[in-house]
């Protein structure tokens, strides 16, 4: 913060250098020392640089003895001016001015580019980015959800040579029956809670050969799925429990 003390008609201040170029709306805050011979005065503050070599000058408005200096006088290093005006009624009486020197500021000359070139610079920051940082982590994941899709698919074949070699069923739920070797229908068990005996597998749903046999799995290198899906209904294969008996 700058602070001037307004001695009658004369300024002064510890330092004559101000903040620099590019600043804006700096507050500078007045000191009144011997005002008897401006008693009922109102005290004006203006301020002043120079654009081209022209002397540019705004009034600003004074609160509690404080005003800012506006961003366009830091348009471009050099002088400013600072001045006071005494005025009653009719009459105006100007103090002498103090001058603060503006350093030029490095991004004071900084231009954007036009659309085009700017688009293409936000482009190229972006591939950059993205081929420094997530190319390699994205193309891991479209490999694992290839892998993923692929093994899906697999599963998928599975179950259905699963269901293939058991015959025919009809579903009611999560309830399950099995055509019998003499054409006829077994009972529904329920397989979210029912546990199957390999016996009763034997005997009921496949006759009286061996389970083997008549699924044909001996000598075939079948994995079975966990979970077989048919239309709306899936089971999970984990919660079947086979004993013997």
């Amino acid at each position: 913060m700058i602070k001037i003390k307004i001695d009658g008609l004369n300024l002064s201040c510890g330092t004559d250098v101000i903040p620099a170029q590019g600043s804006a709306n700096i507050p500078v805050v007045i000191e009144l020392e011997n005002q008897e011979d401006y008693s009922g005065y109102a005290v004006v503050p203006y301020v002043g640089w120079f654009e081209n070599g022209v002397l540019i000058s705004t009034v600003r408005e004074l609160q509690n003895n404080s005003f800012t200096i506006p961003a366009n006088a830091f348009k471009r290093g050099g002088k400013i001016k600072i001045a006071f005006a005494y005025i009653k009624d009719t009459t105006k009486i100007k103090t002498f001015p103090i001058n603060f020197n503006v350093a030029n500021a490095p991004e004071s000359g900084i231009k954007l580019p036009d659309d085009g070139t700017w688009e293409t610079l936000v482009s190229n920051l972006v591939t950059n980015l993205f081929e420094s940082r997530f190319e390699n982590e994205i193309n891991e994941i479209l490999e694992n959800a290839r892998k993923l899709n692929s093994a899906t698919a697999d599963l998928q074949e599975r179950i259905n040579t699963a269901i293939s070699y058991m015959g025919n069923y009809e579903w009611n739920g999560t309830q399950i029956r099995f055509q019998l070797a003499d054409g006829s229908w077994g009972p529904y068990h329920d397989l979210s809670g029912d546990f199957a005996s390999k016996k009763y597998v034997d005997d009921h749903i496949f006759g009286s050969d061996n389970l083997e046999d008549t699924l044909n799995l001996k000598d075939k290198n079948i994995t079975l799925p966990t979970e077989i899906k048919t239309g709306d209904t899936s089971i999970d294969l984990s919660k079947l429990v086979f004993y013997e008996e």
